[in-house]
């Protein structure tokens, strides 16, 4: 639910591979994993990963420059 309204889509006989994906986002817990810039979701090493995920902060990064 965004801005107070609800969204559905029909994705015909890809929903199941979709569900099945965002399920294992949630298991392995991705989102949280990224946003504390753990390379080992792609890597087993740190190189060309961990400098790269500082777009995550662009956003507060520009809010103090604006």
């Amino acid at each position: 639910m965004a801005g107070g309204q609800s969204y559905q889509s029909f994705l015909g006989n890809k929903q199941t591979l979709v569900d099945e994906t965002l399920n294992q986002i949630k298991h392995d817990d991705l989102i949280s994993r990224i946003w504390k810039h753990d390379y080992t979701i792609w890597k087993r090493e740190p190189i060309e990963i961990s400098n790269r995920l500082g777009w995550l902060h662009s956003p507060d990064y520009m809010k103090e420059r604006i």
